[in-house]
């Protein structure tokens, strides 16, 4: 996993200096197909449920004066915004006698308690995307539901129809981030072994069970929107479109975009594959900068996020 600015970890950075046995290889299964959540950078919440911060609305402009004239006062002007965190929780519960005819309990568990982290890896990377706190207000609000219409300088519709898919391009750090629980030193993640508990069934007749139970606490913050630029409509058999809206997207980020990050469904990823290899075409470009080939448009890395998937058209 790589750091995208060099003084913001992301949550593995975190997880190996706490140097706990257990949370790292659940951040990294967590972490697992879906490249948003290895990249963001992570910083403590101003409080324990949700993050206050400030975003700014204008800027101070100057005044062109003549010698011996007065300058009009100015300052920039800012809104308060407030971010919650949200609470994603699982329960993984196996009968007693199942656990005990197994050859190794512990494994037996740990098995299951692998499937619970991908499950819960998968449905944390949706949420990162579509999750939206006004159909359920547990949630946190994805980028798709905070840029949802064309009407947005960010989001640049492809012009598909039918199929359609999105990129995103974000520039990680402190405008664009995820924050965890203030004080708290597990970053928000919890995998603890309740041991043999009792259990209902659907019918509400009791069991005993071994019990792990998992928690995760993020919150996602963005102060500056346009450092999240979203390429929508993307109809994948007419992909020359979404090229040419990504370089506009670009040049509509601070920096020309520079330090941002692609993510493209699965869908579509190939498509940046097949590019690399044409020479003829300048956009294109492939690295290795960790002994795995990582397809480049303009200077910007393109990863696989799995958890993006076939949308409705953005009007």
């Amino acid at each position: 996993m790589s750091t995208i600015i060099s003084n913001m970890l992301t949550i593995l950075d975190f997880a190996k200096r706490i140097n706990n046995g257990v949370l790292t290889p659940i951040v990294e299964t967590l972490n697992k197909t879906n490249a948003m959540w290895d990249d963001a950078p992570w910083l403590a919440s101003s409080s324990e449920n949700s993050h206050s911060f400030g975003k700014r609305t204008s800027l101070p402009s100057g005044t062109w004066r003549a010698l011996n004239q007065g300058v009009a006062r100015e300052r920039s002007h800012t809104v308060m915004e407030e971010e919650p965190i949200g609470l994603l929780e699982g329960y993984s519960q196996i009968d007693e006698h199942e656990v005990n005819s197994a050859p190794d309990k512990a494994q037996y568990r740990a098995i299951e308690d692998l499937a619970f982290l991908e499950g819960m890896g998968q449905t944390l990377a949706s949420a990162m995307v579509y999750g939206n706190r006004a159909v359920n207000p547990n949630q946190i609000t994805g980028f798709a539901n905070r840029y949802n219409a064309l009407a947005l300088d960010n989001v640049h519709s492809a012009g598909g129809s039918g199929t359609m898919y999105s990129f995103w391009i974000i520039q990680w750090g402190i405008d664009v981030h995820l924050v965890y629980p203030k004080n708290d030193p597990m970053l928000g993640i919890r995998q603890r072994d309740n041991g043999l508990v009792d259990v209902t069934d659907a019918n509400s007749a009791k069991y005993k069970a071994y019990e792990t139970q998992f928690s995760v606490r993020p919150g996602i913050v963005v102060r500056d929107d346009r450092k999240v630029q979203r390429v929508c409509n993307i109809d994948i058999t007419k992909l020359d479109a979404a090229s040419q809206k990504l370089s506009i997207a670009l040049r509509n980020m601070p920096n020309d975009g520079a330090g941002s990050v692609i993510y493209a469904p699965k869908e579509l990823l190939g498509y940046f594959d097949v590019f690399a290899r044409d020479k003829t075409n300048v956009s294109y470009d492939v690295n290795n900068p960790f002994g795995r080939q990582v397809a480049m448009y303009q200077g910007t890395p393109v990863k696989k996020m799995e958890a993006l998937v076939a949308e409705s058209a953005v009007t």
